[in-house]
Parts: C-alpha cells; structure tokens; sequence
C-alpha cells in the first residue's frame, strides 16, 4: 500500500497520523488494551501491544501510558513513511543504511518539519503533514522511542534464545523469557510472527543501540531554544479575576477558583470528596488516590507524586472558592450519593467530573476563553493555572514579617512546598522570575543612586580596608 499525497487534504492543521491507526479497547475489568494497525502491512503492532499494554499491567497511570502510545504511534507512523522514501529516493551513494538514516532523521523531522535540512525528515514531514514541535515534546517523544526500543531489544533476544528450529520453545516455566510471553497471552501463532515478521525482527536490536547513541537526542540547535521564548504557560494575572468571574456555571467558579487559588492540577481538583472540604474552617484537603475506589477504573487513575496533601487557598480565590462552592452545593450541584464534589450536569448523567476525557475539559476551558473574548489565550490549557500559581506565590504574594512589614514573593523553597513538589527542579518549572519586576527593582535602585550623590572613591576605600580589616584582624 504505497503513501499518496493527497492524505494530506483529510488533515487540516493538526496532525493525525496515516499509515498506523492508535485505538483503545475497553475491557470488561475496566481495563484498556492499546492496540496499533499498521495500514501498509494490514497487521496490528505486536511489539507495540506487547510494550504498552504491560505498562498498564505494571500499573502506569492512564495518562502516561495514553502519552507514550501516543508517541510511538507517532514515531511508527514515521518509521513506514521514511521506508517507502528512503526506496523511492533509491539513493546508493549514502554511507549510512537505510535503518541508520531512519532512525538518525527522526529527531530532525520532529524539530524542524517540512523545514528540516535533511530531505528524508523533510519529505516525510510534508507527506504526513506533521508541524514542528517543542523540545519539551521531542525530549519526551525520543525518550519514550529509546525505552522502547531498548525494552523491545531485551525481549527480542530472549526470543531468538528460546526459538529452535522456527519454533518457540516455551514449556519451560523457569525461563524469564517463557513467563514473560505467557503473562502476554500470546498465541503460538503471535509469538512466531513476532519473532520472524516484526519490526523487532528486523531493526529493533539495531535501533536500541542507535537510540543511546548521541544522535538520536534533540539537535543542538533545539537545546538552544528555551520554552520560554515560545508561547507563555502562564495565564495572564490580569485576566484571572475577569476570567473566573465570567464564568457561566457555579460548578465551574468554585472549580476554577480552587485551580487559581490552591495550584491544583486539575485531576486532583476533580477529586475532591465532600467530605474534604470543611466549610466552617474553610479548609480543603487534597484526596489521597491509594484510598480511592475510582482507581479501578483504570482511564480514571490520574496521579502524580506529592510532598504532601494539604492545600494552601490564597485570597482572593479563597472567598470566592468558599462562597461560590456552598452555593454550588445548595442550588446547582445535582442529587447524587456520589462522594465526589464536582459532577456533570444532569443531561451528562451527573457522573464523577474525573470521568471526563483531558480534551473535554482543554476544549470547554478554551470555549469558555472564547466566550470572554479572550481569543489570545486559546494556547493555554487548565494547567496554566498552575503555572499561574507558581508565578504569583514566587513574584507577587504579599508576605509580611513579625514586624508587620510586607514584601512581594516566597522563597523558591517555600513555593515548592505550596505546589506540593516532591523536587524543587519541578517547582522551577512554574515559579519563573518575572522579567519586568526585575528591571522595576533595578529601576528603583538606580534612581536612588542618582538622588543620593555617591563618592566612588569613597567606596573603593571603605571597601579595601574592609577586606584588610578581614584579613589581618584587628
């Protein structure tokens, strides 16, 4: 099946990928199986469901899993695309093997698109219609790519160890390699395809040693190009209150004011219980997923590491959060036994919000950014409030000492434990300088040097016979 141009026109502005297609099962345990087609050889991925569905078997969250599915859907979809050019290009003077250019152009296609320098990475961006990314995606795509392979490699060679004669030797129960394929559930017929006609078969082992090369790792240029200098995480300051306040639902004020006001990311605002929230103390806990039964449903396990489990609500989110909740809970919230505090509407079956797909809730955040003319903002998602969190409790959180004196701005140290970061490399992330205060206090300092004369050569003075006075003693 040869790749046409015209799969270009079925894609407009975003990318979607053509010669595999990424699907999801639903169990009856309400598990998920990952499943890949390849269109080219009308077979599924064995590997691919080999490596992913043991993540979840491991108990990887949905959403990584759901990512890194993502990524090598992607990077097969590159994988057939840059073998059916590299043939029509028939091009016999290069050094390198074909595996060699594939998998050494892959980084090059994901930084650069249809701009890439090298014409393999650019022909096969142009057919697959893919956009350039940012080096936070690509760091993470070749990171998945290079587990991957690697993992695959291990797996290969364990297979090649216990093939004999074409044929699987599999009856011994003390071998890794046999428990490992019966934990699968493969058939006899799946294990020898996956030996003789995969992927694995034929440039896994190749591409594993590849991937811990040098090459295959985000180019040089890309490293020079911050995430700073693209599209900003952070909502805007000036456009929070505006924000929370135009929104339509009750639900949705209380939501919001909670993601502002606390750092929350949005799966663990979702799941809150009633009973974390203490309205005469206004204080709010943030739920414990190990001790929560939704987790068994396994597209519902959101989790990310925490330092801890409480909440700090800063004003003026706290008042509103409290206000706008208990009227949430009194006029709008629909009857329901559910535990949970936030629930769709009635017409959506009053269900656990945490139920709802990542992109329903990015595709309502930015509807509601649209309805407050705020078109500008349609790159953000929900975690920019997060973002927002970390920006102000770094710059701009009114602190005062035991004197009552008030300064601007937490120490990094005491941000990270607000945003509940195991790291503080993390806290980096979202509690960045601002710019513009910086130039401000500089600003100030130097118009106070100009209204207060200042003797250089007095200052050189004082300063050597300090540092004499350091070094001689008195």
């Amino acid at each position: 099946m040869a790749i046409s141009q015209t799969r270009k026109l079925d894609i407009v502005n975003k990318y979607a990928s053509v010669t595999v297609r990424k699907s999801e099962v639903k169990l009856s345990d309400n598990n998920i199986r990952f499943r890949l087609f390849n269109i080219l050889t009308e077979e599924y991925v064995l590997e691919y469901d080999h490596y992913v569905n043991g993540l979840v078997r491991l108990g990887v969250p949905y959403q990584t899993v759901s990512a890194k599915a993502q990524d090598l859907s992607r990077f097969y979809d590159y994988f057939n695309t840059a073998s059916q050019v590299i043939v029509d290009l028939n091009d016999n003077s290069s050094l390198y093997s074909p595996l060699v250019r594939v998998f050494n152009s892959f980084p090059i296609f994901l930084a650069f698109g249809e701009d890439a320098p090298d014409e393999l990475a650019s022909r096969v961006a142009k057919l697959l219609n893919s956009p350039c990314l940012k080096p936070t995606s690509i760091r993470r795509i070749l990171s998945t790519v290079k587990q991957f392979t690697l993992e695959s490699a291990r797996l290969e060679e364990s297979l090649h160890s216990y093939a004999s004669d074409n044929l699987l030797n599999v009856s011994s129960t003390s071998a890794f390699s046999s428990e490992l394929l019966s934990r699968a559930k493969m058939s006899e017929h799946e294990k020898k395809r996956l030996l003789s006609k995969s992927f694995l078969a034929g440039c896994i082992s190749g591409g594993a040693s590849m991937t811990s090369s040098r090459l295959f790792s985000v180019p040089s240029i890309i490293k020079k190009i911050s995430d700073s200098e693209l599209a900003p995480k952070s909502f805007p300051i000036k456009h929070v209150i505006d924000f929370c306040q135009g929104l339509n639902s009750l639900r949705d004020k209380c939501l919001y004011a909670l993601l502002f006001g606390g750092g929350l990311r949005m799966h663990e605002a979702l799941q809150i219980k009633v009973t974390d929230i203490n309205f005469s103390n206004e204080t709010v806990a943030l739920s414990c997923p190990e001790a929560q039964e939704f987790i068994k449903n396994y597209t519902s396990m959101r989790h990310k590491g925490v330092d801890h489990y409480k909440i700090f609500l800063i004003e003026p989110f706290k008042s509103f959060f409290f206000d706008a909740a208990e009227a949430y809970w009194k006029s709008e919230r629909p009857e329901s036994t559910s535990e949970f505090f936030f629930l769709t509407a009635p017409r959506f079956g009053a269900r656990p919000m945490f139920n709802m797909s990542h992109q329903s809730l990015v595709d309502a955040f930015r509807e509601n950014l649209k309805r407050l003319n705020l078109d500008h903002l349609l790159h953000l998602t929900p975690h920019s409030t997060r973002h927002f969190f970390g920006f102000y409790m770094l710059n701009f959180c009114p602190v005062a000492n035991s004197d009552g004196e008030i300064s601007y701005g937490y120490p990094l140290e005491k941000v990270r434990y607000f945003m509940r970061h195991t790291s503080i490399t993390n806290t980096e992330k979202y509690a960045v300088p601002d710019v513009e205060k910086h130039k401000n206090d500089i600003q100030i300092a130097n118009k106070l040097l100009e209204s207060t004369p200042v003797n250089l050569k007095n200052v050189k003075q004082q300063s050597l016979s300090k540092l004499m006075l350091n070094l001689l003693g008195e």
